[in-house]
Order: structure tokens, then sequence, then C-alpha cells
């Protein structure tokens, strides 16, 4: 039996398992993230999710104005710190720093917010992982490395069949 389908035959309840049919039903074929949560959580055909489920843009947490008005609000403070040798405005100066360091990637470009592709990859990636850890447990070794193989996640999924 294709490993695949022992795995969806056997775990029938699990949403890994919903979803692993899904992608095995349609192999070779990518399928963004919010398509297969619609059809998931919804119920929805898969032929009507790929055309509704689009993929939103990511919102990020500022924009370039904001922090170049904090860069200038930095210098400002630390030339203040500097001519006064007070330490009356680190305060301000941490908050500043704090606020950059959580609106930047390590990179140095914006950070956004999740998006829900990225959330749906995550509740997807998790479920897949409960399916084959339920596997595993119950001996299903072969099958769940040879799925792991197939099996790409991501924002477009798919399994090469």
């Amino acid at each position: 039996m294709e490993p695949a389908k022992l795995l969806v035959s056997t775990y029938p309840t699990l949403k890994g398992a919903r979803l692993l049919e899904l992608l095995y039903t349609n192999p070779n074929t990518p399928i963004s993230s919010c398509a297969l949560e619609l059809c998931l959580e919804n119920g929805v055909e898969l032929e009507q999710a790929s055309l509704h489920g689009h993929v939103p843009m990511p919102i990020p947490y500022t924009d370039a104005q904001t922090l170049l008005d904090i860069d200038k609000r930095l210098n400002q403070l630390i030339a203040l710190k500097a001519e006064n040798k007070s330490d009356a405005w680190d305060p301000e100066i941490q908050a500043l720093t704090s606020y950059r360091r959580k609106c930047l990637l390590p990179n140095g470009h914006i950070s956004c917010f999740p998006d829900h592709s990225n959330v749906a990859y995550n509740r997807q990636k998790a479920a897949i992982h409960r399916l084959f850890a339920k596997a595993e447990a119950d001996g299903h070794h072969e099958a769940v490395s040879l799925v792991k193989r197939r099996l790409r996640l991501g924002r477009w999924a798919v399994y090469e069949g």
C-alpha cells in the first residue's frame, strides 16, 4: 500500500491525515496554505479554495519614516547626554532603542505581523508532525520516512507523487 494512503486510512480523524489526503490526491500540485486551510476548516472544495484562497500581504510593524524620526531623536538625545553629562535622557534613549529592536529584524529589514498564510502553515505543520509522531509511535516508521521525503510544506505545500 502507498505510504501516504496507509497513514490516511490508519488515522482518518487526525487533521494531519486529512491534510495529507488532500495533498496526496493532488500530486505535484502546489497548494497555498490558505487554500488548504479553507478546505480543512470550512469543507470548501480544493478548486474553489484555490480560487478564493488569497495570500494577504504582511503588515509591517512600523514604516521607514518613523525609523528615521527615531534615529534623529536618538542622535539629539545622545548629543544632549554628552553635552550635559547627565543620565536624565537614559529612559527615553532606552525606550527608543527598545522600540527599534522590536521593529527590525537582525538583517535590518522591518519586521511584520504574522499573516494568515504563516498562521495557517504553522497549524498545518503542527498537524502533520502530530500525525507523524502518532504513526511512528504505532510502528509505521517506514511509511513516515517515505512520506517525509515526498512532502514539502510551506506557504505552498506539495506532495511529490
